[in-house]
């Protein structure tokens, strides 16, 4: 099975996201699966992100629709333009659209702490921007796929993990550390406090 890369997609009938530009949600489940596929078969590691905008409904409820479907462009372009720093090198990130109020990435080749270390990066770019005068965070969980995983049982664990970030008040990564579900959260480590800083916005 050929190893998933941006330029062997773009010869595939390529479904994207009007808003995002990102991969719909079915046929980014079909890009995972594939490479889970491969992962298993070729002994290969990879990640997945999740990136959820927190209190989008109640954005979407204040300002209007336009304005959170806004704030949901602005932070596909704030993933993009974190993958273009060259600190990165040679990762490689597809992104997809989970569901109304996230976007997940799928980092073939890249373990959990690299992918952990994007995380960062992107939470800080994003909590640092504002779109149309408002201000916007998101919470990030972070994942990586293991030996004797499916891919329901990695998307089961990152939505959990992501639950823990928005208990903790949101704006903020969590990781799992574990592929086992027997728990009704996943087990996460917390980020150093470095990491949870806030940038300072003004009155």
């Amino acid at each position: 099975m050929p190893e998933i890369t941006e330029k062997n997609i773009r010869g595939r009938y390529s479904a994207r996201d009007g808003l995002t530009a990102a991969f719909t949600r079915p046929y980014f489940l079909s890009l995972l699966a594939e490479e889970s596929r491969f992962a298993i078969e070729m002994g290969k590691a990879f990640s997945v992100c999740l990136i959820d905008i927190d209190q989008l409904r109640k954005i979407n409820e204040e300002h209007g629709l336009s304005t959170g479907d806004r704030m949901l462009a602005k932070t596909a372009e704030a993933i993009r333009a974190t993958l273009d720093l060259k600190q990165w090198g040679n990762l490689r990130c597809l992104i997809g659209r989970y569901d109304g109020d996230s976007l997940m990435l799928l980092m073939p080749g890249c373990r959990l702490a690299r992918a952990e270390q994007f995380a960062h990066v992107v939470r800080q770019r994003i909590s640092a921007a504002e779109y149309n005068g408002l201000s916007v965070t998101a919470s990030v969980a972070v994942a990586a796929f293991k030996g004797d995983d499916t891919v329901d049982a990695l998307l089961a664990r990152t939505e959990k993990t992501m639950c823990l970030a928005k208990q903790f008040g949101g704006d903020g990564v969590e990781v799992s550390r574990t592929a086992e579900l027997s728990h009704d959260l996943a087990t996460v480590t917390r980020l150093p406090v470095m990491w949870h800083g806030r940038p300072k916005r003004s009155a």
